[in-house]
């Protein structure tokens, strides 16, 4: 996936191993490989900044804010557009409906 600076993307995680309970950051696109932002190796890097500190404080890109988050090239699994969060969201749909079947088959 080629993502593109300023554009807001969405970190999806699940807080169960049933991929049920879906946890959701929004994240704006900074760039990769940002020097300045990392003490160390900053190869292959992909740096995000939360939504709610681009709100609170304003936007890295513009010389504001606090926080960032580096993921590396391989993120594309946690880090994804609104259209492939939509995808896995009906997937999480899905085994909820199965595993509350089979929950209350028991």
């Amino acid at each position: 996936m080629e993502y593109i600076v300023g554009e807001m993307y969405f970190c999806l995680k699940y807080y169960d191993d049933f991929l049920c309970l879906p946890s959701i950051e929004p994240l704006l696109y900074l760039g990769k490989n940002l020097q300045g932002f990392h003490e160390g190796k900053i190869e292959d890097e992909l740096y995000f900044q939360r939504l709610e500190d681009v709100h609170n404080n304003g936007c890295i890109l513009a010389g504001k804010g606090k926080r960032i988050d580096s993921f590396d090239l391989d993120c594309e699994i946690l880090v994804m557009s609104l259209e492939r969060l939509n995808e896995q969201l009906l997937l999480c749909i899905e085994r909820q409906r199965k595993y509350l079947m089979f929950s209350s088959n028991r």
